[in-house]
């Protein structure tokens, strides 16, 4: 269960070879990234289109160990200044103590349920993902914008 990408999951699931269902929802993956990605960069929240791009990244590509998902951490300061507190405390129970070293049994041979736990990070990347693709979409801006909060700062004038 260490392997948290679309691809580990379709194994899984298939208890073998997935097929075209990796592909496919690896080109729906990096359509959601990239349109999310070019709205946020355009509306100037970096952090937010480059924590998407890992997301994405991290879904589509055929290995993301565990350790690979440290993008968490910026994607919680994404989620903290659009003040998705109760996402930021969902978020860390099931990044920081994962249920997916739960399940022992063969990998190829899970039920449904340990098919979900086995898939946390995948779910939960998903979940961001679809999440901020929505946001987008909306257009609702994250409070404060993360580029005008880092200007004012950097260049002690405010914008008014």
């Amino acid at each position: 269960p260490a392997n948290q990408s679309l691809r580990a999951v379709w194994v899984r699931l298939f208890g073998g070879e997935p097929g075209i269902a990796y592909p496919v929802s690896a080109v729906m993956v990096a359509v959601l990234a990239t349109y999310a990605c070019h709205r946020l960069v355009s509306a100037g929240e970096d952090l937010a289109a480059v924590t998407v791009l890992a997301a994405g990244s991290l879904l589509i590509s055929p290995i993301s160990w565990t350790h690979h998902w440290v993008w968490v951490a910026p994607a919680l300061v994404v989620l903290a200044c659009r003040g998705q507190r109760a996402c930021i405390v969902v978020v860390c129970l099931l990044m920081f103590l994962p249920p997916m070293w739960a399940v022992t049994s063969d990998p190829l041979r899970l039920s449904l349920p340990e098919q979900v736990l086995t898939s946390t990070y995948v779910l939960v990347g998903a979940a961001y993902l679809v999440w901020m693709t929505w946001m987008v979409q909306l257009r609702a801006p994250a409070t404060p914008s993360l580029r005008s909060s880092a200007d004012t700062h950097l260049t002690g004038a405010s914008r008014r």
